[in-house]
């Protein structure tokens, strides 16, 4: 049976471990989503659900490396 508060939690699972492979802090995802620190650190943690237009603009400068991490990418010979 469909369990939203599991899928909630898988998918900020998901998020947070993106941004931990990435380099991301959590203020610059702040910065993209143009929300609180605190806002984000909660969705993050599972305590609130990421609205759908959050999901895209995380998708979307991830995919596009628009956000700021503390990896270097330009040595890469191919782009993923």
């Amino acid at each position: 049976m469909y369990n939203p508060g599991e899928e909630i939690r898988k998918i900020s699972e998901r998020v947070a471990r993106l941004c931990e492979i990435k380099g991301v802090s959590r203020e610059a995802l702040a910065g993209v989503l143009e929300k609180p620190e605190s806002e984000v650190q909660d969705m993050l943690d599972g305590r609130t659900a990421p609205e759908l237009l959050d999901l895209f603009r995380m998708c979307g400068s991830f995919f596009n490396d628009t956000i700021k991490t503390g990896v270097d990418y330009s040595s890469r010979a191919t782009r993923l």
